[in-house]
């Protein structure tokens, strides 16, 4: 019995996993979270274990245990750790008053009738925590914090819904008949033998399917942002044709007014032309950095800004970041300048400073933008289509692992004024 029971209890800690990384954000590996819901769960064992299996004790560990749990392997806060704890000790304790007390009334049998036979206590055992295990997802897929579309996933998810299901009737069906009839104890024993391998079949079958749902979540967010670079690269595409129109028209401009001025001898049209070839000096100071990406880049930015009055201001001499590949500095920066691009866009000093520089081997690119909103520790959007925040900072995070790179930043209260770093290692 006691193998049993602290099958029972891995059974469990699997189920806690599961829960809580379907209501919320992981923040350590999952295979760390797998093994440190274990860990606690067999302390609960041994717990319960030296207790005498105490209900009372079995209850209150059950509950700290979960709290402990999700706070150390979830973005959760203390309040929804505990609310999310009393529902798992709420739908563990009901599963098992379920199941023994429907025993108890379609087989006749007493209520404990599972402390003086091991078959029945695996058997009901087994169903408690298949139902348990149900009742989980049931909740998960219609209430879930972390899904915007549970109409969509409980559909998905029906398939994978019918083995606990078919456990649990079979399971009943064998409770049923080991109760009504003298099965001799081999036969007992087989029975528990396939409850036993039931149960970690089903375990095995969620947790594959968690590693499905996380790799069509990583997925999708990959597709999501290679969409947009797709966009991103036609449009500097486009705007490199317009700049070589504007450079040859700027160039037949002057050569024009050239003509004009040696022809003029009225001082006044002469400084009149200067003016307008001081102008287009202005019009024409694009960036050129020797880094044919960068450029396009720093252009679209500048023209962007200028229809949306946004001074933006760049500094690019010092380092061109020519070692990143195309896809991935469009990656970086494009994300990273389309925050700045929105936040100095609400601000009323509307500024955007972007600089790069190097230091021994390493290159930095610092973006400088006004931001009269503080943000706070997770950088939460104000942009409408929140369901797709974050994906832009997340990439920009996995595209500088490439590089040996990271990123940080910072706000100004005083100034107003938000800063991100980005270090690169240079090649």
């Amino acid at each position: 019995m006691i193998l049993f029971y602290l099958l029972v209890y891995v059974f469990e800690s699997v189920i806690a996993y599961v829960y809580f990384s379907d209501n919320y954000e992981i923040k350590i590996k999952p295979a760390y979270s797998v093994l440190l819901s274990l860990g606690l769960y067999l302390i609960g064992f041994a717990v319960n274990y030296i207790d005498k299996n105490s209900l009372a004790i079995n209850l209150l560990t059950f509950f700290i245990i979960n709290v402990v749990y999700c706070k150390l392997s979830f973005n959760i806060s203390w309040i929804s750790g505990i609310f999310h704890s009393s529902i798992l000790l709420a739908i563990m304790f009901i599963s098992e008053m379920i199941v023994e007390y429907i025993a108890s009334y379609l087989l006749n049998i007493p209520i404990d009738a599972y402390k003086n036979s091991l078959s029945a206590l695996i058997i009901l055992g087994i169903t408690c925590k298949a139902l348990y295990l149900i009742i989980c997802k049931l909740i998960s897929l219609c209430f879930s914090y972390k899904r915007n579309n549970a109409v969509n996933d409980m559909k998905k998810a029906f398939m994978l819904f019918l083995y606990p299901v078919m456990i649990t009737v079979t399971l009943t069906l064998l409770f049923y008949v080991s109760s009504y009839y003298s099965l001799s104890k081999k036969i007992n024993m087989i029975c528990a033998v396939i409850s036993v391998l039931s149960l970690a079949l089903c375990c095995f079958i969620f947790i594959y399917n968690q590693a499905l749902q996380k790799q069509e979540n990583e997925f999708a967010e990959l597709k999501t942002q290679q969409m947009k670079n797709e966009i991103d690269m036609q449009y500097l595409d486009l705007l490199e044709m317009k700049n070589r129109e504007m450079q040859i028209l700027t160039h037949d401009y002057k050569n024009h007014l050239a003509a004009i001025r040696d022809m003029s001898s009225r001082d006044e049209v002469a400084e009149y032309i200067d003016k307008m070839n001081d102008e287009i000096k202005t019009a024409n100071s694009a960036c050129h950095s020797g880094n044919h990406t960068l450029d396009i880049l720093i252009n679209k930015y500048v023209t962007e800004c200028y229809s949306k009055n946004i001074d933006f201001a760049f500094d690019v001499k010092l380092c061109n970041l020519n070692y990143v590949e195309s896809f991935d500095l469009v990656t970086i920066l494009g994300n990273a300048l389309d925050n700045a691009l929105d936040a100095a866009e609400k601000s009323e000093a509307k500024k955007i400073l972007f600089s790069t520089k190097r230091v021994n081997t390493y290159d930095t690119v610092i973006i400088e933008n006004s931001c009269d909103i503080p943000p706070d520790s997770k950088l939460k959007t104000t942009k409408k289509n929140k369901g797709s925040h974050g994906i832009g900072m997340k990439s920009i995070a996995k595209t500088l692992k490439k590089y040996g790179g990271d990123c940080e930043w910072e706000y100004s209260q005083t100034d107003k004024q938000f800063k991100l770093t980005i270090i690169l290692q240079n090649k």
